[in-house]
């Protein structure tokens, strides 16, 4: 009896703890590079370049410092929409995994969404 009683209380935890870190980690700020949160252009710290799954930086947000060869790593390839470049330097981005294919350079300061040829289209990006 006392199983039956307890095993509804069970499920009830292992429910609340399958759900409950998810909705946190989306709400948590990127906190390194490559980080991934919601966030929006105001969001973006200074020195770092940042990008959206959506237009008008909404969804999931990735930031970074030096780059990244392959967006896989970050479970962001061919997801950008929107940027915001917050460093000193221009950033190249690139449609390939290694620095390769269509380049779009996105100029210091500048924040937007991405050109048509390009959205959902970044596997690649560094400062150049």
């Amino acid at each position: 009896m006392r199983l039956f009683k307890a095993l509804p209380a069970a499920l009830g935890l292992i429910a609340l703890a399958t759900v409950a870190p998810a909705t946190a980690a989306q709400a948590a700020p990127a906190s390194q590079e490559g980080g991934v949160s919601i966030t929006a252009y105001s969001d973006c710290p200074s020195g770092w370049f940042c990008a959206w799954e959506h237009a008008n930086a909404q969804g999931r947000m990735v930031r970074f410092q030096t780059g990244s060869a392959n967006l896989q790593g970050q479970n962001f390839n061919d997801q950008i929409s929107s940027v915001y470049n917050r460093t000193n330097r221009i950033w190249c981005t690139y449609t390939d995994a290694n620095y390769g294919g269509t380049l779009w350079r996105v100029s210091v300061d500048w924040r937007g969404n991405v050109p048509a040829h390009m959205n959902d289209r970044i596997s690649s990006l560094r400062g150049c």
